[in-house]
């Protein structure tokens, strides 16, 4: 069963310092920060993400909805709260799918309240997001360390067997202990 993560986004944002200090500068590249953060999260949890932002925020007359590296971003028109949109999007979530498969994210009480009476999982914004970036760390790591692992137990090739043989032998010509280059 896919899990179905669905994000208030500036709530995100403004609930994590290091999202808020790129929004103090510019709130698209925080917007376009978070969405990388998620696809990468989202490529290793294997979670559908969707992330809702006000759009009043972009004076859109009315509600949008992209794709951008496999995350659904959806701003709410004019006059609609994220909140409500979240809202919407949950509901139609538990109702398609199950409770048990749909988290939300946030911080706010309503929303919060709203999603546990639905029955679905609520967690924290400043919270996940310190458990995305933490999983999305540890996994680049694991991967550059079996790599290595990987490049240590591959068996070398006649070309390198001929190369160590030759520099060896040449040691061995001088009778010294310098490998001559």
């Amino acid at each position: 069963m896919s899990t179905h993560v669905v994000i208030d986004g500036y709530n995100l944002i403004f609930s994590d310092p290091a999202f808020a200090e790129i929004a103090e500068r510019n709130l698209q590249q925080a917007r376009d920060e978070l969405v990388r953060l998620l696809s990468a999260y989202r490529t290793r949890s294997g979670s559908d993400i969707t992330v809702v932002f006000d759009g009043a925020r972009e004076a859109l007359p009315q509600e949008r909805m992209e794709r951008h590296s496999g995350i659904t971003v959806v701003f709410s028109g004019a006059g609609e709260k994220a909140d409500s949109v979240v809202g919407e999007i949950t509901e139609r979530l538990v109702n398609e799918h199950s409770a048990e498969s749909v988290v939300v994210v946030s911080s706010d009480r309503e929303v919060s309240q709203r999603t546990r009476r639905r029955g679905a999982e609520v967690r924290g914004s400043r919270e996940f997001a310190n458990r995305v970036r933490a999983r999305v760390l540890r996994k680049g790591r694991k991967r550059k360390r079996d790599d290595i692992e990987r490049r240590r137990e591959r068996p070398l090739s006649p070309r390198e067997v001929e190369e160590w043989e030759r520099l060896f032998q040449k040691r061995k010509d001088r009778g010294s202990g310098d490998v001559e280059e």
